[in-house]
């Protein structure tokens, strides 16, 4: 377990550093501007990934892991994976298609051009079939295999996005939507060799069963499009309006920092806590005490390193973007008061998601969104830009308190 959970940290961080690195290139060659058309774009493929990585995917990883399943199971489910992946893919097009003017009211124009809409396509294609790929080396305990890639995919991520930069930045975006398939031969030639036998009966029919069982993990990742990826992308496009691209990127560049910590925390703690939550649901005793244990471990951790960011805020964001950044430092003290209440709530998140109370999970999730769009549209006028990280400190002070009260009896009640 141990093993399997360094090697995962150890691609969690290289995509944290890839993503910071990212910003980096981007504030560089286009500045503040530059880091929200990042930011924006990378919504966009977030929107477009959420479904495959956190509701497919993780079905897969769920049935394909059972390495007792014959040849034509492991098809079903490999076929389902497929059919669904397919369906997401259409889906999406079709969305994003309907907030075409929108799109074009916040990208430069030449990047809808016919070329670059499809290689923007063709880049999720490619996206698509790489998380798809590395997650069935995660199902399968290839974590090793799964680590190596990931790893060298944003390492040569990077090299491409910077050799986009250097002709525009169109095309650095239009190179970003490639840089997670830059090792998709590789990985493709290694998943036929480990599977030989597999392939030698694989059949392509689809199975009703499987797609359900495995579109039953969906219901969950689309809240996290609806409510996450989507009220962030409108939030966005709100700000850009209303404050251009120069102020909404030292916002951008703030939450981002945010976003690379937390992947950290998400990746080194996440599936552990989970994992230990739902082996301990049938002892009340051991799980009350874990998750209080777990609750105070993680608010001083937090705690000592949010505040060593906010001491060292300035020279942090003059190292991650820019000294144009600098001017940003007054949006972090909401911001990282608002980190403090989100990482905790998130262990209670886990709690609701263990004991498959998936109602209240998405319940309280579209709460938080909604708390955080009515403090936006309520504080942006009193306070300017501020009031963006002011509203996250009290969605994640809000959704905490709510996540405690749902959780009261496990939390504070007599397990005796």
């Amino acid at each position: 377990m141990l093993k399997k959970s360094f090697w995962t940290t150890l691609a969690s961080l290289a995509f944290a550093i890839q993503s910071l690195l990212t910003n980096k290139l981007f504030s560089l060659y286009f500045g503040p501007q530059g880091v929200t058309l990042l930011a924006h774009f990378q919504n966009i493929i977030a929107i477009f990934t959420t479904v495959p990585n956190d509701g497919v995917n993780r079905g897969v990883i769920r049935f394909l892991a059972d390495s007792t399943i014959d040849n034509k199971q492991w098809s079903r489910y490999f076929n389902a994976a497929l059919v669904l992946n397919l369906l997401s893919f259409i889906v999406c097009v079709v969305f994003m298609a309907s907030f075409y003017s929108t799109l074009q009211h916040d990208f430069p124009k030449e990047i809808f051009s016919t070329t670059y809409i499809s290689l923007f396509l063709l880049g999720m294609i490619l996206h698509f079939a790489s998380i798809f790929l590395v997650n069935i080396f995660l199902a399968t305990s290839y974590t090793i295999a799964y680590s190596v890639f990931s790893i060298l995919s944003n390492v040569l991520g990077v090299c491409l996005t910077l050799s986009g930069l250097q002709s525009g930045m169109v095309n650095g975006l239009i190179f970003l939507s490639f840089a997670p398939s830059t090792v998709l031969v590789f990985m493709a030639i290694y998943f036929v060799r480990i599977n030989r036998k597999r392939l030698a009966a694989y059949q392509f029919a689809t199975d009703k069963t499987a797609v359900m069982q495995i579109g039953s993990f969906v219901l969950t990742a689309l809240s996290g499009v609806v409510l996450g990826r989507m009220v962030d992308f409108f939030v966005r496009a709100y700000i850009i309006e209303a404050f251009q691209l120069y102020q909404t990127g030292l916002w951008q560049g703030v939450v981002k920092i945010s976003d690379g910590y937390s992947t950290v925390f998400n990746a080194a703690f996440g599936m552990l806590f989970f994992v230990k939550i739902s082996s301990m649901l049938n002892s009340p005793v051991e799980l009350k005490s874990f998750v209080r244990k777990s609750i105070l471990y993680i608010t001083l951790i937090s705690s000592v390193g949010l505040c060593i960011v906010w001491l060292l805020k300035s020279q942090i964001l003059t190292l991650l973007y820019n000294a144009d950044f600098v001017q940003a430092q007054g949006l972090m003290d909401f911001q990282l008061l608002g980190d403090l209440f989100k990482f905790p709530s998130w262990i209670l998140g886990f709690l609701l998601l263990s004991q498959m109370r998936i109602k209240a999970y998405i319940a309280t999730q579209a709460f938080s969104a909604f708390v955080y769009c009515f403090f936006i549209w309520f504080l942006i006028p009193l306070l300017g830009i501020e009031g963006l990280t002011l509203a996250h400190l009290l969605r994640f002070l809000i959704y905490l308190i709510i996540l405690i009260y749902i959780n009261k009896k496990i939390i504070f009640g007599n397990t005796q």
